[in-house]
């Protein structure tokens, strides 16, 4: 050999060729490459000629019918091109079809991320199925709740997404609604069972963006209030989302009522469903907002209704990190034998006026609210009063409704009532808020809110 043709190695012989290491050992196993070893040395001590190479590619060139004579030609050059040509067909024709499925996926993605694709968007209700549906009317998932008798499209679509207000203005909440509860840029489903007979209902499940169940909520439980048991039959009034403590997981606060009695439970559910924590009222809840009150940036929640032991309207302001307890009851027929004082910051009863005393013996505090700089107002359900509070929650003033006004002057015709109504009567009525004390359980006209805020 001379020394000028001589390959030392692998990588030598492999580079002459046009090819990889592995190839060449295929090969020399297979095809006879003229390759040589040291004697007695590594398997890696090989060596090989550049004639005895071009000779065996002209040779494996003939016998393939891919060779060709003339004069001058070098077959070294004809072979690697001969090579060079099928691996540039073998990356043609991988770049080809990488391009296809490039193609297939990109389709793929703009027509299930396009609107209507993936993400729900209404909902249909066929007997005890919840089918939800995407812009384009296509049904995503169905989901059976094995309750037959739920109430039909038209009751859920009056209460979908969002709080409305009804024409008395009082709160409407959702009981289907779809929201990305834990940030994961899927849309999850929260649905509240309701019936038409009010039977083997009060559930809110919680359904992944393919219909399959991630956690269930069964409100109420049996408690006793004196001496009375009141079963586990409640019903959901309805929810709301929010992410009171600012953390990209949104939270659910439920309210959920006895039937056909009282009292009423406020739950606040992380987005997992597990339960941060829950409020138990002796009467009815009606409404609930959250709010910054005193602009520490952080939520309050506040709710409000009827305290049945006093008949009168309530609010009350918590923390809704810290929510558990009952509320404050003096009668022991309306204290709950299993549960501790509640841990509202504030607890008021709103005063009644001869109106709605001369119509029910309860009034409730039906509606909330949020004003500007962080103003409540409150509705009653029978008078139609506006009590409107400011921080930290001193009544501001008494508004009066169309309504109240002309219950007042129907009264006054038939000698029900006496005296002008008058801008002195509504500062009258705001003498008559108490306000809880829970230091020491007594109920007073002026609270102390240093140690609360």
């Amino acid at each position: 050999m001379k020394h000028e043709n001589l390959l030392r190695s692998w990588k030598e012989i492999a580079a002459y060729l046009g090819c990889d290491r592995r190839t060449c050992l295929r090969w020399e196993k297979k095809l006879g490459l003229p390759v040589h070893r040291i004697e007695g040395g590594a398997k890696s001590s090989v060596f090989a000629d550049k004639e005895e190479l071009d000779r065996w590619l002209m040779e494996r060139s003939a016998r393939d019918g891919a060779g060709r004579s003339g004069p001058g030609l070098i077959p070294i050059t004809r072979k690697k091109s001969i090579f060079s040509f099928r691996r540039w067909t073998l990356s043609k024709l991988t770049l080809f079809h990488l391009g296809v499925w490039a193609v297939i996926i990109i389709i793929f993605f703009a027509l299930t991320n396009k609107p209507g694709g993936q993400t729900p968007h209404d909902f249909k209700i066929d007997g005890s199925v919840l089918s939800v549906i995407n812009g384009s009317g296509k049904t995503l998932w169905r989901f059976d709740t094995g309750l037959k008798n739920l109430v039909g499209d038209a009751a859920y679509h009056s209460r979908f997404q969002h709080k409305n207000r009804s024409e008395d203005e009082n709160a409407l909440f959702p009981q289907i609604a779809f929201e990305d509860l834990n940030g994961d840029g899927k849309k999850e489903c929260l649905f509240s069972t309701q019936t038409n007979d009010e039977f083997r209902e009060g559930e809110l499940f919680c359904l992944d963006h393919k219909g399959r169940r991630l956690w269930r909520f069964k409100s109420g439980r049996a408690l006793t209030f004196g001496s009375q048991l009141y079963a586990s039959d409640y019903r959901i009034l309805g929810f709301e989302v929010v992410d009171f403590d600012k953390d990209d997981n949104l939270e659910i606060a439920v309210i959920s009522y006895h039937k056909p009695d009282w009292p009423s439970q406020l739950v606040v559910l992380e987005a997992d469903g597990r339960t941060r924590g829950e409020f138990w009222n002796s009467g009815q809840m009606s409404d609930l907002a959250f709010v910054d009150l005193n602009g520490d940036g952080r939520e309050e929640l506040v709710t409000c209704g009827v305290n049945n032991e006093y008949g009168k309207g309530f609010v009350a302001v918590f923390n809704p990190a810290v929510i558990n307890g009952c509320s404050p009851q003096i009668d022991e027929r309306y204290r709950c034998q299993d549960l501790n004082p509640g841990s509202e910051k504030l607890y008021i009863l709103l005063p009644r006026t001869e109106i709605d005393l001369a119509e029910h013996p309860v009034e409730s505090a039906s509606a909330c609210f949020v004003l500007e700089s962080r103003e409540l107002s409150f509705r009653m359900f029978l008078s139609g009063l506006y009590y409107e509070f400011d921080f930290p929650f001193f009544a501001k003033r008494v508004r009066p409704s169309h309504q109240f006004e002309l219950k007042y002057m129907r009264a006054a015709q038939e000698g029900k009532v006496h005296g002008p109504l008058n801008e002195a009567y509504y500062r009258n009525l705001m003498t008559g808020i108490l306000y809880w004390d829970g230091e020491t359980k007594v109920w007073s006209l002026r609270h102390a809110m240093s140690n609360k805020w």
